[in-house]
């Protein structure tokens, strides 16, 4: 039989199985026509998806059934003429389900076309008409959701509205074709941006969901669907109650979702992106380990050659990332990194997440050289960040992000060999970045003090006056766009003092050392707290605080060479916590108690690891 010569030329595993028995029932004639040919267009699709990408048997398979689809039609047509062959609502039906199972677009057009004569026949107040504007309405849906015009979606929602507006409330369609109208509404959002548009798809979707009895197959799916809803406007408006109410969605329609369901991965998935982002908001690292978690499951429910296995790889990968970041565990980064990389490896290099994956690839190896010195790290960082760049048109948001990143990179790679064509390169890259960038852009300081740095640092190395001026008028322009209360603010200040410190020691103007010590007062002065006078009193205690919680930062938990990089980071913590003391007019007894205190613990430290 075909179908199983399709399943041994495929070299479908036994999981599949079910599959072609479908096919296999369908060929065989059992069952209603109707509903075995849509099964089977159905199935023929899923078999599609998972056979290998370019396999010679898949062109066989498409031929045969279109070969297939249109002699079966023909006498379908031949022998039911009398109830369907000039029923436009039938042929409409027809063609989209042809045009869903093989994606050819001039059956999309073809059914769109009958479905319009069918309705244009039906009167107003036929039991039908209803129920045909749907079918438009989700003709005209698929023909956006392929071309992308805006018309069309505008034309479907007005269909879903107007097929709505004739559905009792208590009809069993009226929440099916609410849902379909919060759908177009959202589809409509992300295309335009309108928080009306997302706002009205919330309403739709909970509507349906509260004519949706618990147990009905529709209630998780719609779950899903208001989860994502209220994620996409915490996205938009910030409040995190829309983001707690997503998850809550997300983790009822898990809930509801058995191990073995084809949508268990996607709602795992769901559920740890929301984790994630209640993460970012709030820092709680419980949420970030629950997301790792429901990402690593998702992943595990996702064969290697499905299209959402890398961006669940990739996701995974942001998770570790995001917690290296937090705890400093190398391993998270190594694992970061491993994900990346899976992860654009079966990203075409056409494909619009390439750059993005790239980027992310850099990103990590960029970390892992800052916290092993690795020179190759940086190397390859840089190298990452080139060819994500190169793949970035000019005119896109994330080209200025790119050109800053890869700026960073040369610059590092300058201050670890010294060579001064990289930092020109650094310096240059810093500038076409801020060219780009708005003059009301939140991270046009950020991009204004790199460069100052950039100019400062060749000062260092070349001594052209020149250079320290526009380094300093940078630092300046920089500072201007940082609030007052901003927690980067004491650094932009001590660079700024700096700069007029370097040009008082080049130029001997004592007008410069003047405002050099103006700065850095105000660096050491400045808290977003309002009341200044608070600091040096509380920094002696902050210092003693501080000294007691080292242990804390090595756990058990922590690799030796972890622990090992942060109490070499924080080796001269002892000394500064005396200066605090002496600064903060506390007694030579507080100030020596204070470092014996500092040397001890992180001895206590040092020989614990050892031991």
């Amino acid at each position: 039989m075909f179908a199983e010569s399709t399943y041994r030329m495929l070299g479908f595993g036994a999981a599949q199985q079910k599959d072609v028995k479908s096919l296999q029932n369908w060929l065989d004639g059992t069952g209603n026509l109707a509903r075995e040919e849509r099964a089977y267009l159905t199935h023929h699709r899923e078999l599609v998806s998972l056979a290998p990408a370019g396999d010679s048997a898949i062109v066989q398979l498409e031929a045969w059934v279109e070969d297939k689809f249109i002699r079966l039609w023909r006498d379908f047509r031949t022998n039911h003429l009398h109830n369907i062959s000039n029923d436009p609502n039938d042929l409409g039906t027809k063609y989209l389900d042809k045009y869903q199972a093989l994606k050819a677009m001039a059956d999309l057009d073809i059914a769109i076309q009958h479905h319009q004569k069918a309705f244009n026949k039906t009167p107003a107040d036929h039991l039908d008409w209803a129920h045909r504007l749907q079918s438009l309405g989700i003709g005209y849906r698929d023909r956006y959701l392929a071309k992308g015009a805006i018309t069309d979606l505008d034309t479907a929602i007005q269909h879903y509205q107007k097929a709505l507006d004739k559905t009792p409330a208590d009809h069993p369609d009226w929440a099916p074709r609410l849902q379909s109208l919060g759908i177009g509404y959202y589809d409509r959002y992300l295309a335009k941006g309108a928080i009306t548009d997302l706002n009205t798809a919330i309403q739709h979707y909970q509507e349906a969901l509260d004519k949706t009895p618990a147990d009905h197959p529709d209630w998780a799916p719609r779950l899903q669907s208001l989860g994502i809803g209220y994620r996409d406007r915490y996205l938009a408006k910030g409040a995190i109650t829309d983001l707690d109410t997503a998850i809550q969605h997300h983790q009822e329609a898990l809930d509801k979702t058995p191990a073995d369901h084809p949508d268990r991965a996607h709602r795992l998935q769901s559920l740890g992106i929301g984790y994630h982002d209640r993460y970012l908001a709030k820092g709680a690292i419980t949420d970030l380990d629950i997301a790792i978690q429901h990402h690593q499951e998702a992943l595990d429910k996702t064969p290697a050659d499905y299209p959402n296995w890398a961006p669940r790889l990739q996701s995974l990968g942001i998770g570790y990332h995001d917690r290296y970041l937090a705890k400093g565990a190398i391993t998270d980064l190594d694992i970061s990194i491993q994900h990346y990389q899976e992860a654009l490896d079966k990203t075409p290099a056409d494909y619009p997440n390439w750059a993005p994956r790239l980027q992310s690839l850099g990103i990590g190896y960029y970390n892992r050289y800052l916290a092993k010195g690795a020179i190759t790290d940086l190397d390859i960082s840089i190298q990452h960040y080139q060819e994500a760049l190169d793949k970035t048109p000019a005119d896109h948001l994330d080209w200025a992000h790119r050109l800053q990143s890869l700026g960073i990179g040369y610059r590092d790679k300058y201050l670890a060999k010294e060579a001064i064509t990289d930092l020109n390169t650094a310096i240059q890259h810093y500038q076409e970045a801020l060219d780009k960038t708005l003059a009301n852009y939140p991270d046009r300081a950020d991009r204004l003090q790199s460069l100052g740095i950039g100019y400062h640092d060749r000062y260092l190395a070349k001594e052209a006056i020149t250079d320290l001026d526009i380094s300093i008028q940078y630092y300046q322009e920089a500072l201007d766009k940082t609030p007052a209360d901003y927690p980067d603010r004491a650094h932009r200040l001590q660079s700024f003092g700096i700069g007029y410190h370097d040009k008082y020691l080049a130029k001997g103007a004592i007008t410069d050392l003047n405002i050099a010590i103006q700065h850095f007062q105000e660096a050491l002065d400045h808290s977003p707290s309002l009341v200044n006078d608070r600091l040096k009193p509380e920094a002696f205690h902050t210092a003693s605080k501080t000294v007691s919680l080292v242990p804390l930062l090595t756990p058990r938990s922590l690799e030796v060479f972890d622990k090992q990089r942060i109490l070499v980071d924080i080796s001269g913590l002892a000394f500064d916590a005396a200066a605090v003391a002496l600064n903060a007019a506390k007694t030579p007894f507080d100030t020596i108690q204070l470092l014996e205190l500092g040397r001890e613990v992180i001895a206590g430290s040092l020989n614990e690891i050892l031991h």
